[in-house]
């Protein structure tokens, strides 16, 4: 019988993975892995790419409640399969994500 994939559930343990972000804060790419955050929770928020029909009312409001997940120890990544570039041309020209 084949094994079937569990799905993570909350406090699941994962790889050490490591990646690259855009940081509009100060505007640089920069390469961070997951025990970068350890002792943090990590919300995850995927959306399909950038530029899509995706509204970014969605992401925005997601910037209201950024603090909020900081304040109770936690970092909110936005994710999707763009590249940086990508992320850092959205975030300049599209006037709903500024101070996100």
């Amino acid at each position: 019988m084949e094994e079937m994939f569990l799905p993570l559930q909350l406090e699941s343990k994962i790889d050490d993975l490591s990646f690259e972000l855009y940081d509009p804060t100060s505007d640089s790419v920069v390469e961070k892995k997951l025990s970068d955050y350890q002792d943090k929770w990590i919300v995850f928020v995927f959306y399909p790419a950038d530029f899509t029909f995706v509204c970014p009312t969605e992401l925005k409001d997601l910037g209201k409640v950024q603090e909020k997940i900081k304040a109770q120890n936690g970092e909110l990544f936005v994710v999707s399969t763009d590249t940086v570039f990508s992320h850092k041309r959205r975030v300049e020209t599209e006037k709903l994500l500024e101070g996100f």
